[in-house]
């Protein structure tokens, strides 16, 4: 089986937070704060993404970042059976700009390169910056984790937990180009905060033309960290909303240091949500008093226009995880799960009769994609389509 990320693979510094029982019984919680130590089972859920099988081989050039999905349906139903994994990575990596061959490190050290073209991922026409692709991983071969479709942030609307607010803090794991490990993957991290919401009636021009929302993170980003995955996450005295330092009380009796008591169970008021995909940054620019004698045409992290020079603003933009589920539910994904789906189901039935059961199997869906004769013409026509956007790709 891969490892599942979730916030218990976050490694913590721990407060002890006494408080009473309703006998009167002192008792010590151990709470989590401050920044996460981020362990190899998160940082193993990503790859790197090259535009041919020789340069995935010799780790030269590559072009972007994906992480691995695995799909369960909608968070708060049954997981549905089958096991059903994805790669995901921004439109304009392996779509547009042809980064599309996937390496993936496995447990004996070394590499597993799967050669797909631009064609073999799957996107929403005119939609977001966001392409998937079915794979198929061996856990005794592939060293690798994947983050479930139920650790995804929800859209607001939806109820329940895991919502977020500006400030809350945010990380994220993909190629650092200039010292990517070469032989191996070998990601690093970079660290933020939310600066600013999604919201639908303040929209950002994307890499295929579509005006969509995104959350703007402060949070430093260059090439190669383009589809990423951004994680947030909430620790205790994280929720300045809360009057208690992020949690809840109810039943229980509380002492602080102080001398105060309050009565009340603990209920942390933490979370940690895969936030979205990281698709560019807002440009800025600064003044250029000489200009240099030549620049890489292989970096985009600086762009000499005339007497300026065009850099990277330190805001990240992130589309957010619930239009990768979008896109993972479009029907011609949901036509390729419902074999296996069916199959799952039946022996799952067969070993567990009279359990409750797991979504439905999806119902069919016409073909698209491959079957689709307008397929490749669609592709091609957003490929040459892509526009000049207020924020720069990485």
């Amino acid at each position: 089986m891969f490892h599942s990320i979730g916030w218990h693979d976050l490694e913590f510094d721990r407060l002890p937070v006494p408080f009473f029982s309703t006998a009167g019984v002192p008792q010590t919680k151990w709470v989590k704060v401050g920044m996460p130590r981020i362990p190899d089972s998160v940082i193993s859920g990503v790859f790197y993404l090259y535009s041919s099988r020789d340069d995935a081989l010799a780790g030269r050039n590559p072009g972007g970042t994906g992480f691995i999905v695995r799909y369960d349906g909608t968070w708060g139903r049954l997981p549905s059976h089958g096991n059903h994994f994805y790669g995901v990575t921004n439109w304009h990596v392996a779509c547009s700009r042809g980064f599309s061959v996937i390496r993936l490190n496995t447990k004996d050290g070394g590499t597993d390169v799967i050669e797909l073209g631009p064609e073999d991922w799957h996107f929403l026409p005119g939609k977001y910056d966001i392409a998937v692709v079915p794979l198929a991983l061996d856990h005794e071969i592939h060293d690798v984790s994947q983050v479930s479709t139920h650790q995804f942030l929800r859209h607001p609307d939806e109820p329940g937990i895991g919502h977020i607010g500006v400030g809350d803090d945010v990380f994220m794991i993909g190629l650092f180009i200039d010292h990517d490990g070469m032989s191996v993957n070998v990601p690093s991290a970079r660290f933020g905060n939310i600066s600013m919401l999604s919201n639908p009636k303040a929209t950002i021009k994307q890499s295929t033309g579509y005006m969509g929302e995104s959350f703007v993170a402060d949070m430093h980003s260059r090439t190669g960290f383009s589809g990423s995955p951004v994680y947030v996450y909430r620790t205790v005295g994280g929720d300045l909303g809360n009057d208690f330092f992020g949690y809840e009380f109810e039943r229980l009796q509380m002492r602080s240091d102080f001398g105060d008591s309050f009565r009340g169970s603990v209920v942390f008021r933490g979370l940690f949500r895969l936030l979205g995909i990281h698709w560019g940054q807002f440009p800025e620019k600064w003044e250029l008093h000489e200009r240099p004698a030549q620049l890489s045409e292989s970096r985009r992290d600086l762009i000499v226009e005339g007497g300026y020079v065009e850099g990277m603003s330190g805001m990240t933009c992130v589309i957010p995880a619930w239009h990768i589920m979008e896109v993972l539910d479009m029907p011609t994904l949901k036509d390729l799960r419902q074999p296996e789906t069916i199959r799952a189901e039946k022996e799952y039935a067969r070993q567990f009769p009279g359990a409750a059961k797991p979504e439905a199997a999806e119902p069919p869906a016409p073909l698209a994609n491959d079957a689709n004769p307008t397929h490749r013409e669609d592709f091609m026509r957003l490929v040459g389509a892509a526009a000049r956007k207020p924020a720069q790709e990485d």
